[in-house]
């Protein structure tokens, strides 16, 4: 935790976590100030994660994806 602190001296910083799990790393984050978009390839770490940032009352963006099926020339996604 206080290596992400140590990441987010910036507060407009933005934090994607790939692998979130419970999100845990990712509500810390936006504590701090960040905008986070945390992703899992797990459904059940996605309702988890969603489910950390609601108890914290904190805004995390959480995504179901794999990242291996990903077009790897989009900009976005």
């Amino acid at each position: 935790m206080r290596a992400v602190g140590r990441e987010l001296s910036d507060p407009c910083k933005r934090e994607l976590e790939l692998g979130t799990g419970s999100g845990a790393l990712a509500v810390h984050a936006a504590r701090l100030g960040a905008r986070v978009t945390a992703v899992d390839i797990s459904r059940r770490a996605v309702l988890c994660a969603r489910l950390n940032a609601a108890l914290h009352r904190q805004r995390v963006t959480v995504r179901y994806r794999d990242l291996s099926t990903l077009d790897r020339g989009a900009t976005t996604w």
